[in-house]
């Protein structure tokens, strides 16, 4: 809501559960077909009194686009004018930083008769010669009443600033102008997200029995754990290092809406001390290569989809990438970049396994202190599903990196190979592309250094098994659920799944289906409607006797 309603002490009586309970007893006698229970219990736990807490790791550019709002807010609290002018521009800029954050993102297309929402409009170049230009074939007639809100509110301070005699309007100046640019940053940040991950939906829906689609990222830094750990044993700790590598291949098996079920193979290479540079990236990937070789013979041609970090971008890692694919028998076909602060895909997921299954096994009575002791608690109980481990070191004195540049990459988010040339853009199927000519292979040396201390396993981990005594009683043991219906992660996201395996397959491939909504109110997540509705009830509970108040943010 980005607003503090003042409210009465509102006792809840029952525990959730129970509110659950006679709410479906309710709904049935009226009768009305209610959520899940799994909205329901949602609903319950964002619908209370709650403390800001403080956060790290945010987008940059979403960071930087709300404090922008509350700075123009502020601003606006300082201008001389009205008591309800500034609660009424306060207001608008309430509505367009919900909006940006909400809604904005679902009103994207690449055609719209809607200037702002249309993708192709907003990453074409302006000169129709251009390598990066997109011809629109429709009128660009329509208005957006947010996006237009937006505009005008900025403007609207704007000029009072401009217009205002107080001393301190050099300083309003610079920071309503620091704070606007920071929005339509966002705004563009959105739209760039946007494109980049319709890449990856293009190459999975086209993904040929001999082709594989690449995802890598690198793991936080693993700290070293015991069991029982004395005090000082936890100062100056080392991180350890992790590189996850996913595959995406078909399985040559169908859903019943004919789709495609992708099958994964998940790579983890521990190290014990690495500097995750371009050489560690080069020479975790030629280790990976080989493997696949092995797994899977059949692969041919391979699609990357890379983070945005400086290990793994520019001329000379894509370069890098290039011939490491083609030393190992592979045909590099594409690498696209993710737009940098919305990197979160498969690989943190995978990631997120690992390290749930690391601290059960700490917990089981072992310790975590080298990059060997992590591959025996991913391996632990079953492992994790689909999931191959391997250790190894690079050693300083053995490597070799010397680096060959492609001219002219630095602005470039996706790359097209073919033979010894290259076709870039800026931003993912944006215009026909700027075509590049690769160096000879002949001018790269590199030389991994690396040595395996454990190698990849012959086949992969299946997951960690109940015990038979107790599978078989959860088999006897009727379920108590009224709805086997499972949701997406993505608070937007409209599907519905009836198994884990329909879920797993859906986050694999990442084709969310939004409601393309036309208003603001219907383009809110079901929790903030469940905000409003709440807040609403509440604002009627005000002759309550001996109340108190409590924020709700």
């Amino acid at each position: 809501m980005n607003e503090t309603f003042t409210i009465p002490l509102v006792v809840k009586k029952c525990i959730n559960s129970h509110i659950v309970y006679a709410y479906d007893e309710y709904c049935q006698q009226i009768p009305f077909k209610r959520l899940s229970n799994r909205s329901l219990y949602r609903v319950l736990n964002e619908c209370k009194m709650s403390q800001r807490t403080s956060l790290a790791g945010l987008d940059d550019y979403t960071a930087g686009g709300t404090e922008s709002f509350d700075v123009l807010e502020n601003l606006v609290a300082s201008l001389p004018i009205t008591k309800y002018e500034q609660k009424r521009i306060i207001m608008q800029l309430h509505e367009a930083k919900r909006y940006l954050k909400t809604g904005f993102s679902l009103n994207l297309s690449l055609q719209a008769n809607v200037a702002s929402h249309c993708v192709d409009f907003a990453l074409s170049d302006s000169h129709s010669k251009s390598d990066f230009y997109i011809n629109c074939n429709h009128h660009h007639n329509n208005d957006c009443e947010n996006c237009s809100n937006l505009l005008v509110t900025l403007s609207q301070i704007t000029e009072l600033i401009r217009t205002s005699n107080n001393p301190k309007k050099d300083e309003w100046e610079y920071d309503c102008t620091a704070s606007i640019n920071n929005i339509y940053e966002w705004q563009k940040h959105l739209v760039r997200h946007f494109v980049q991950s319709k890449s990856k939906n293009d190459i999975l829906n086209n993904l040929k029995p001999d082709a594989a689609f690449w995802l890598r990222d690198w793991s936080m830094k693993v700290l070293p754990m015991e069991y029982r750990e004395k005090a000082s044993s936890w100062f100056g700790k080392r991180g350890m290092s992790q590189e996850v590598d996913v595959f995406l291949m078909p399985s040559g098996k169908t859903m019943n809406d004919n789709q495609q079920i992708l099958q994964k193979y998940v790579y983890l290479t521990m190290l014990d001390q690495s500097s995750q540079d371009m050489h560690a990236v080069g020479a975790v990937a030629d280790h990976v290569l080989k493997q696949l070789r092995i797994d899977a013979p059949q692969v041919k041609d391979i699609f990357l989809r890379n983070d945005n970090a400086t290990c793994y971008s520019g001329g000379a890692q894509i370069y890098l990438t290039k011939y490491t694919c083609q030393h190992n028998g592979f045909t590099l076909k594409r690498i696209d970049f993710i737009e940098a602060g919305k990197g979160k895909d498969q690989c943190d997921r995978e990631s997120a396994c690992t390290k749930t299954h690391r601290d059960y096994y700490i917990s089981a009575g072992n310790s975590v202190t080298t990059a060997l002791q992590m591959k025996q608690a991913a391996e632990w109980s079953g492992g994790v599903k689909d999931t191959k481990v391997a250790v190894v070191n690079i050693e300083e004195n053995e490597k070799t990196l010397k680096l060959v540049r492609l001219k002219g990459s630095t602005q470039y988010h996706s790359y097209e190979f073919d033979n010894n040339n290259v076709r870039a853009w800026k931003q993912y199927a944006t215009g026909s592309g700027r075509l590049l000519k690769l160096p000879l292979f002949k001018e790269l040396q590199f030389k991994p250094g690396l040595t395996v201390t454990s190698q990849f396993p012959l086949l992969f981990s299946q997951g960690t098994k109940l015990n038979p005594a107790k599978q078989s009683s959860q088999q006897r043991k009727p379920s108590s659920k009224k709805s086997s219906i499972l949701f997406c992660s993505d608070l937007h996201c409209v599907s519905t799944f009836a198994d884990a395996k329909e879920l797993e397959q859906h986050l694999k491939t990442s084709q969310h289906e939004y409601l393309q909504e036309n208003t603001e109110a219907q383009s809110l997540p079901i929790i903030e409607k469940a905000k409003i509705s709440f807040i609403d009830h509440l604002k009627g509970a005000t002759n309550i006797n001996n109340s108190t108040t409590h924020p709700v943010a």
